[in-house]
Formats: structure tokens, sequence, C-alpha cells
């Protein structure tokens, strides 16, 4: 349910910034002399642009989960994806953080 709503939010800040780059397309190349209103939909664009790629970020990094596993040679390793801290996995004690000598190379 989480990521339709994630699709429609980003489907829609999508659409804003096509309908954002034509408006500024138009008044760009309008008559007018006075080119404010061209300003300030320049910057609409780039606030849905960031909120667009921010929501891209969150989706792609944080949503799914905020680790990355992987595996070394025999044991399962678990990587924060966002402050890169490193623990693997001990059957007997759970995730640990490693030691310059506990894992195996």
């Amino acid at each position: 349910m989480v990521t339709i709503i994630l699709y429609i939010i980003i489907g829609l800040i999508s659409i804003f910034i096509i309908l954002g780059l034509i408006g500024t397309a138009s008044l760009i190349f309008s008559k007018e002399k006075d080119k404010s209103l061209a300003v300030i939909a320049t910057k609409d664009v780039f606030k849905y642009a960031f909120l667009l790629i921010f929501l891209l970020f969150i989706f792609y990094y944080v949503y799914p989960t905020p680790y990355l596993y992987t595996h070394s040679k025999e044991t399962l390793v678990k990587v924060n994806r966002l402050t890169g801290e490193t623990t693997y996995f001990r059957f007997n004690e759970g995730w640990v953080k490693p030691e310059n000598s506990d894992l195996p190379e």
C-alpha cells in the first residue's frame, strides 16, 4: 500500500514539473517584457524537482530497509546504507560489530 502511495506522489510531482516547465517556457517566449512570472514558475519547477529527487532517494535507500545484507566468505554481513555501520552475524551472539581480526578473509 505504501508503494502505491509513493508511486502516486511521484507521478503527481512529475506532472507538476512538466506543467511548470511548459508554463515557464510559455512565459519566457511571450511578448510581455515582465519576466517576474517566469522567475516564480522556475522556482516552483526547481522546488518540485528537488522534492521528486528527495522522494526517490527515500524510496530507493530508506523505504525497503536502511540495511544492505551481503556476505563475506563464512558470515552474513549487514551494512547500514546511511551511516556505513557494519555488523556481522554470529549464531551464538546475533549481530556483532566486527573487530579487526574477527572477519575471515
